[in-house]
């Protein structure tokens, strides 16, 4: 017998046993403190067991907590753009943002970098002219400008909206003003709680008991994701394919 026929097995145990609790609740309350306690006792021992193997209900349970708890988590997203621009690229980007966001405040700025406020974002980008290294060859003649948005804070559920709302439009813009010939998008989110993935692989032992863990998996060649003790890492090459993936790990819903 498969795993997957001994799984559905306990699930119908579990629900004749959930059966049989409440019918007895309905028809027979006075015997509920003689055989209540022990089937309700029955019901958690299974239920513990799903929960162990099955990682449909495993994540189940884990979606119900964070939306309601509401826990946050702390993001680092980071995105290196690649193409012919130079460092007045810059300056063409902090225009574009001006006109589709109010209030920009320009932290610092030199001539291969700026710092800016855009409404709850704090964004970093930085210039690097390649053609100007001394190892520079054909197939490294693209430019590099990298932009990174650290220690953003942002509750369970309004991971979807930030995403899909606040980020992918952001980026959109920088991409736009550039002219990318190639892109890679990274993006560390810290769970404040035991991370929800790190139970997947381990969740019989406890986080003290783990000094180091390291989980990879590469999707297509063009998408990986890292699982380790503390965080979830995504790497994409575009922002779409980002924001699919985070629609799927970061609502727990991949399974």
């Amino acid at each position: 017998m498969n795993s997957n026929k001994r799984l559905m097995i306990i699930y119908i145990f579990i629900i004749i046993l959930i059966g049989i609790f409440a019918i007895s609740i309905y028809r027979y309350p006075r015997s509920f403190l003689k055989y209540g306690v022990s089937i309700l006792g029955w019901i958690l021992f299974v239920g513990k067991i799903i929960y162990d193997r099955w990682d449909k209900f495993y994540f189940f349970i884990q979606q119900c907590i964070y939306l309601i708890l509401n826990d946050n988590t702390k993001w680092d997203f980071s995105a290196e753009f690649k193409g012919t621009f130079d460092e007045h690229s810059i300056e063409k980007i902090l225009e574009e943002v001006n006109k589709s966001y109010e209030g920009i405040r320009v932290i610092q700025q030199t001539n291969k970098s700026i710092e800016l406020k855009v409404n709850d974002f704090r964004i970093e980008l930085n210039f690097e002219n390649n053609n100007c290294s001394p190892y520079n060859t054909l197939a490294n003649q693209l430019n590099s400008l990298t932009m990174y948005i650290l220690d953003y804070r942002v509750t369970f559920r309004k991971s979807l909206e930030t995403l899909n709302n606040k980020l992918e439009p952001l980026v959109n813009i920088v991409e736009k003003s550039l002219g990318v010939k190639e892109s890679h998008y990274f993006l560390d989110v810290y769970f404040e709680k035991p991370n929800p993935y790190f139970g997947v692989y381990l969740r019989n032992l406890s986080l003290e008991e783990i000094y180091a863990f390291n989980v990879t998996i590469i999707m297509n060649n063009d998408k990986t994701i890292k699982v380790s003790k503390e965080k979830l890492m995504l790497n994409t090459t575009s922002i779409g394919k980002l924001i699919a993936l985070s629609n799927k790990y970061l609502t727990l819903s991949k399974y």
